[in-house]
């Protein structure tokens, strides 16, 4: 019934009355599964000056509200509403300081994203929180997503202080089930790829050298090492692949269930020349890969890029060479591979 007296046109005296009722009794009104709705119409039609003095009524609650399945509706439409200084510093005080509760909670983040939408709002009061949480925030599995939002919506300068934070700390977040999403973030280059893009994921990525291969056996890190070799600049990708290609590691890599995914893509983004060499460390494994699943898949991605291995005979024949034969023959299946890419292309 309510509903209906604000739906109608020229009807400022009902309104009015509906308005002075509904503030005297507006946080138990918003949470509730019924009255939320009375307030969310109520938000079309209000003015201003109602506006303001509903977001100084809230101030001390709005935090709590916007955790309430309900409440959290009506803050939302609230904030999309919200115009000019004075409102918008109302919206700001009454979030500042709880930044991080919200970001956690499934209904509060989406306030949060609110304000990011908002093109008046300053984000800084966000993104400043976010990045001093910046561990606690990214493990989460509701805060990992506006950490994601914060580098989509903030500022260049804004987003720099949090890559710092996250460059910091990248070592744990990869290695995090859900803060590992904020790190492939960051490796994203269809939405980063200005020069100052390039300079947050090599900051990032210099991190985690040194532990290449820690990280390749882990689950989620092992996802965040794949996507760095996909991007990395061709000195930080040979570091990263001289970590996992070491001939004391090299073996246990080969047949761990995250790691054997991690050489395949070395093996996939490596030029013909650095393919080479990388056969050389394999090589020496071939027959051990064969005995499991995991190592029949490397197998398979050395035999793509160099077919005459795969002949009959020929893995025999080249494990009974010496070494120097062998690199000669590696040499030749190269050469071999090479004139194949040419006649198909002539064709």
């Amino acid at each position: 019934m309510l509903q209906r007296y604000l739906e109608q046109e020229n009807n400022a005296e009902a309104i009015d009355i509906i308005w002075r009722e509904a503030i005297q009794h507006v946080g138990p009104l918003i949470t509730d599964p019924f009255g939320h709705y009375l307030w969310l119409r109520l938000l079309d039609r209000i003015t201003p000056t109602q506006r303001l003095e509903l977001l100084k009524n809230l101030s001390s609650d709005m935090v709590g509200i916007s955790l309430n399945v309900h409440g959290t509706r009506v803050v939302q439409k609230l904030l999309e509403k919200v115009k000019g200084k004075d409102e918008i510093e109302a919206a700001i005080s009454a979030l500042k300081g709880e930044i991080s509760t919200l970001s956690k909670d499934v209904y509060g983040m989406h306030v949060v994203l609110r304000c990011l939408y908002h093109q008046g709002i300053d984000n800084a009061f966000i993104i400043n929180a976010v990045a001093k949480r910046i561990v606690s925030v990214s493990m989460h599995k509701h805060g990992c997503c506006v950490v994601q939002w914060c580098l989509d919506y903030g500022t260049r300068a804004q987003r720099e202080g949090l890559i710092d934070q996250i460059a910091k700390n990248a070592l744990e977040l990869v290695q995090d089930a859900y803060g590992n999403y904020v790190v492939q973030q960051i490796m994203d280059v269809s939405k980063w790829k200005s020069h100052e893009d390039a300079a947050s994921r090599r900051k990032v990525m210099n991190a985690l050298l040194g532990n290449i291969a820690k990280l390749a056996v882990q689950k989620f890190s092992s996802i965040v090492v794949e996507k760095c070799l996909q991007e990395a600049d061709d000195d930080i990708r040979r570091a990263m692949v001289e970590e996992l290609v070491d001939p004391a590691r090299l073996p246990r890599l080969l047949q761990d269930p995250y790691a054997n995914y991690v050489i395949q893509k070395v093996l996939s983004v490596s030029r013909s020349d650095e393919f080479q060499r990388l056969i050389v460390r394999i090589r020496p494994h071939l027959d051990v890969l064969s005995a499991t699943p995991f190592g029949k898949r490397i197998q398979l991605q050395m035999f793509r890029k160099f077919p005459i291995l795969s002949i009959n005979g020929s893995r025999q024949h080249v494990k009974e060479m010496g070494m120097a034969e062998q690199d000669i023959f590696l040499t030749r299946a190269l050469n071999f591979q090479a004139g194949l890419r040419s006649s198909f292309t002539i064709m």
